[in-house]
């Protein structure tokens, strides 16, 4: 498991990417209740894009791009 911080209309959290088996991710992000599980298969531009979907109804679509980016590169290092 992947730990990492993200900034959250300014305070910071962590943020936790699980590899499942090679096949999918589950990012989880405890500080704003918010877990999604996300195909591994998916190019980055698409799974950042299925991360910001997520994560729209919950705040900006700036801040949202900023921490699909930050969770994909924690993720592109495990």
């Amino acid at each position: 498991m992947q730990q990492t911080k993200i900034d959250i209309g300014g305070a910071t959290a962590p943020a936790y990417i699980y590899d499942n088996d090679k096949e999918t991710y589950i990012i989880s992000i405890p500080y704003i209740n918010f877990s999604l599980e996300l195909s591994q298969a998916l190019p980055r531009e698409d799974a950042e894009d299925e991360i910001i979907a997520h994560l729209f109804h919950m705040m900006d679509e700036d801040e949202c791009a900023e921490i699909a980016g930050t969770l994909m590169d924690a993720a592109d290092k495990q």
